[in-house]
């Protein structure tokens, strides 16, 4: 499971979801569409991820490291 730390939207299209891994602490980042994130607010009923957990990473995107989120 992966507690939603932030969720940043200004590299838009793309969505960056901060993820820490709830059994580990281990923090990662997963990059997807802006389309996949509207989408899975929708499924959850919130309209922003962050503090939610989820039961597993998204189904869409992918993980992306630290250093290559500012080439967006």
């Amino acid at each position: 499971m992966y507690k939603v730390v932030s969720t940043e939207h200004h590299f838009y299209p793309h969505v960056v979801l901060e993820l820490q891994d709830t059994t580990t602490n281990e923090t990662k980042w997963w990059c997807y569409a802006d389309f996949h994130d509207e989408e899975l607010c929708r499924v959850l009923g919130v309209k922003d991820l962050t503090g939610c957990t989820l039961a597993k990473q998204p189904s869409h995107g992918a993980w992306i490291s630290k250093d290559d989120i500012g080439h967006l």
